[in-house]
């Protein structure tokens, strides 16, 4: 028999109990709901920053978008990216990317003083190999420049240029007769004018700084789809390509044409792949027809300088010595490769402005 304290000691322990597991669930539910807080705290937090990188980012990511192939894919990223740029650049959280290339040497080359020396051509141009004299030379295209007067030079081009157009006119400035400027967008070619629109800025060019030498080299990224006025797409080395690409080709030789200019049209060295060779010689050869159909238009012939025996070479023989004249990437220019490259058509330059050409001491 139990007696009343026993008795109160059990219902006791029993409460105790009860108490027990009622706190229980309370506990759980509290410790879930901490860590359901934690989770979706932890998942805005990832959103809000990759927001933040998208928007600080975006004008890159545009740029991405834009480059690929015309198609869905292509579509679906420029519908994303688009609102994010505009929105970038309305909040000036475009301007920290910009900088930072600015600061790191990533941003793309814009331009060069123009620089003019006191007196007389620099001893580097008597590196040059004189011109080769010609039976029937033709009268020169270009004024007698002076140091008080220097001929305008303006280079440019896409990447190719990004290391042959500061090399041409750094070679071109030092004769002291030529004040010269470059200008290299990168991923832009003829084909993608909604990228980058190279007739319109070449026509700027002209009206603005009024160039007497335009030195042209770009194509590198035209061998891809080019999508004609009528919205219809046409795929490289087709027929419907090859006009489409010739009506844009022609159209910034005639905007560029004119009397007391020379344009120096660069046609593209031999590549290291054999079809994306194959595809630059169709480029080159709709590069030499339309300027040979032009007066002021001259097409100048890389392919054998840049390559030995018609074939592709990273090294050749610079001044004596085997030096890389091509980047690993089997397209662009080594600084050797560029300075090779530049003396040379400096050199054709001097043809129609003979106060270029290397004095004979």
């Amino acid at each position: 028999m139990r007696t009343p304290t026993r008795r109160r000691a059990l219902r006791q322990r029993q409460a105790d109990r009860t108490v027990t597991a009622a706190q229980v669930p309370v506990r759980s539910t509290v410790a879930s709901s901490f860590w359901r807080s934690a989770s979706l705290r932890l998942v805005a937090t990832c959103i809000f920053t990759l927001l933040c990188a998208a928007l600080l980012n975006a004008n890159a990511l545009l740029k991405d978008a834009e480059r690929k192939p015309f198609g869905p894919e292509r579509d679906f990223w420029m519908a994303t990216w688009t609102p994010l740029a505009n929105a970038s650049s309305v909040l000036y959280l475009d301007r920290p990317r910009a900088w930072l290339d600015q600061l790191t040497g990533h941003a793309p080359p814009r331009g060069i003083e123009p620089r003019t020396w006191v007196a007389g051509i620099s001893s580097y141009a008597n590196e040059w190999p004189a011109p080769p004299a010609k039976a029937d030379e033709p009268e020169p295209l270009l004024r007698a420049p002076s140091v008080d007067d220097p001929l305008r030079l303006w280079a440019g081009g896409d990447s190719m240029s990004s290391a042959f157009g500061p090399a041409l006119a750094r070679m071109a400035s030092e004769t002291g007769l030529v004040a010269a400027a470059y200008d290299a967008e990168l991923s832009s070619g003829l084909t993608r004018p909604d990228f980058f629109d190279w007739p319109a800025h070449f026509a700027e060019i002209a009206t603005a700084s009024q160039p007497e030498v335009f030195v042209i080299l770009l194509g590198a990224n035209d061998a891809q789809a080019i999508r004609a006025a009528d919205g219809t797409v046409y795929q490289p080395e087709t027929a419907g390509w090859i006009a489409e690409y010739r009506n844009r080709v022609q159209r910034v030789m005639t905007t560029l044409d004119a009397p007391g200019r020379v344009v120096i049209w660069v046609g593209l060295p031999i590549m290291e792949t054999e079809g994306f060779s194959r595809r630059m010689a169709v480029q080159n050869e709709i590069y030499r027809e339309e300027a040979a159909r032009r007066k002021h238009v001259e097409y100048f012939d890389a392919w054998d300088l840049l390559g030995e025996d018609g074939r592709y070479s990273a090294f050749l023989d610079v001044e004596g010595t085997q030096q890389a004249v091509r980047t690993t990437d089997g397209v662009h220019l080594t600084k050797a490769g560029a300075e090779l490259l530049a003396r040379a058509v400096l050199q054709r330059i001097a043809v129609d402005a003979p106060a270029l050409a290397p004095r004979s001491d």
